[in-house]
């Protein structure tokens, strides 16, 4: 993940133009960015530090087209757009935020996305690390991925295809409903009080048979080929005897992975 700072007269005004959540609340806010046809762009979580100033994390691959999109619809509104070094600040997910010298913390928020993620610190990583214990980053994808939260722009899509409730966006809190006009609202709204969702991104469990299927989604980080390297990139999911693809697989660690799934074709 990558960090953004945005500051000026015009910061909040303009985000919430721009954005699928509601600034004028007074917390943090994780969101996405849609393009003018409803579809995502870029998730986000935006951690507000002053009245006209925040930070905005999104993924590091991407930071150049999050500050083109931004910069895009910028017209005359007054606000300053510059990149966070990393190496003076970045974030953390932990689930021990108590035990952390308060003045290490430039901001935290809760991660609401899904039961038990923690709570995400902006910090400076050679302060906080020599105050807590690091765990793997599989830890911490596999935690996503059994909670069906999908992060980046893997897993959201590339291609900018996928509608913001297929991609689970309003189940992780990142969308109001209720909050005017932003780009991309119409149809997100639409979609909404339709009712109509054909897809969603749902947790996998991968076998190497149709006789190893488990009753339970439970983590083996050894199963298959004992890989627990975390991929990405999208592979056609078939029902057996047919060939017409019903998902695609989005992300796999291990034995786990989350799919883009019809949910007609659910048993």
């Amino acid at each position: 993940r990558a960090l953004l700072r945005l500051s000026g007269r015009d910061t909040f005004k303009y985000l919430q133009t721009q954005t699928t959540n509601n600034l004028k609340s007074p917390q943090s806010q994780y969101t996405c960015f849609l393009n003018a046809q409803g579809r995502v762009l870029h998730d986000a979580f935006i951690y507000k530090i002053a009245e006209d100033a925040c930070y905005l994390e999104v993924d590091a691959e991407q930071v150049a087209a999050v500050k083109e999109h931004l910069l895009r619809y910028k017209l005359r509104c007054k606000f300053v757009l510059e990149e966070v070094d990393p190496l003076a600040l970045s974030v953390f997910s932990t689930d021990a935020a108590s035990t952390m010298p308060a003045e290490l913390i430039e901001t935290s928020q809760d991660d609401l996305r899904g039961p038990d993620m923690g709570l995400r610190v902006l910090a400076k990583p050679d302060l906080i690390k020599s105050h807590t214990n690091d765990t793997p980053l599989t830890d911490y994808i596999k935690r996503r991925f059994l909670r069906a939260i999908p992060e980046g722009a893997h897993e959201f899509g590339l291609d900018a295809s996928g509608l913001p409730l297929e991609r689970n966006l309003d189940l992780m809190g990142g969308v109001d409903f209720h909050k005017g006009c932003y780009l991309g609202q119409e149809l997100t709204v639409r979609t909404y009080h339709t009712g109509v969702i054909r897809k969603r991104i749902l947790p996998v469990r991968l076998a190497e048979s149709a006789a190893a299927l488990p009753d339970a989604l439970e983590s083996q980080m050894d199963a298959g080929d004992g890989s627990i390297a975390y991929t990405q990139g999208k592979q056609d999911i078939k029902l057996e005897g047919t060939n017409r693809p019903v998902g695609k697989l989005i992300g796999r660690m291990g034995n786990l992975g989350l799919a883009l799934y019809r949910l007609e074709k659910l048993n």
